[in-house]
């Protein structure tokens, strides 16, 4: 009995595998707004009426997709209580970079030039209300306009570096992407925290 729900599982995985990676692919080329239903199943050898025991259309697709994998990155910033201390925030930033390892297409179509800049918005949100102000807060740095760009760079800075590596072709282990960012970070609060 068990074993036919299995096929079936296993059957709706690798359609939405298809499908994820026929919109990465597609996102390269255009921005989602010109990407159809048709264009999605023709590339991942469906019919559409497969895709619409799915999906209600492109946008909820995204929609869905994004809805897990802000779960997911949630989940590994709640995992983690907010620390600079060097192995725990080390093992927080590796466990980030393997989540974009192992979701690269998806990663790499979100963060990318046709990617969704809303939901770029809220990934750092998340990360900047669950882990980095409360950080902030314990460096008890004085001077607000320093700490307000500091936010800004560590965030900008590591969406770039994230989409640059992904963009590079992962070359690089999740775990030295996680030792070359963190050693960009603290350096960078390091730069405002000193006394001059």
């Amino acid at each position: 009995m068990t074993e036919p729900s299995k096929k079936e599982d296993r059957r709706i995985r690798k359609t939405k595998k298809l499908l994820i990676n026929s919109l990465a692919v597609l996102l390269e080329e255009k921005p989602l707004k010109n990407i159809t239903v048709r264009e999605l199943a023709e590339l991942s050898d469906i019919n559409r009426g497969t895709f619409y025991l799915h999906y209600r259309d492109v946008y909820d697709m995204v929609d869905k997709l994004e809805t897990e994998a802000f779960e997911r990155f949630n989940e590994i910033v709640s995992n983690y209580e907010p620390s600079y201390e060097q192995e725990t925030f080390l093992t927080f930033l590796t466990e980030l970079f393997e989540f974009l390892s192992d979701n690269s297409l998806l990663s790499k179509s979100l963060i990318g030039k046709n990617g969704d800049a809303a939901f770029v918005d809220k990934l750092k949100i998340t990360l900047r209300e669950k882990y980095v102000s409360r950080i902030y807060s314990d460096l008890n740095i004085k001077d607000n306009v320093k700490l307000r760009y500091l936010c800004q760079f560590i965030e900008m800075g590591s969406v770039g570096i994230c989409d640059a590596w992904l963009n590079g072709g992962m070359k690089e282990s999740p775990r030295k992407m996680a030792e070359i960012t963190e050693n960009m970070i603290l350096s960078a609060i390091v730069s405002i925290t000193e006394p001059k």
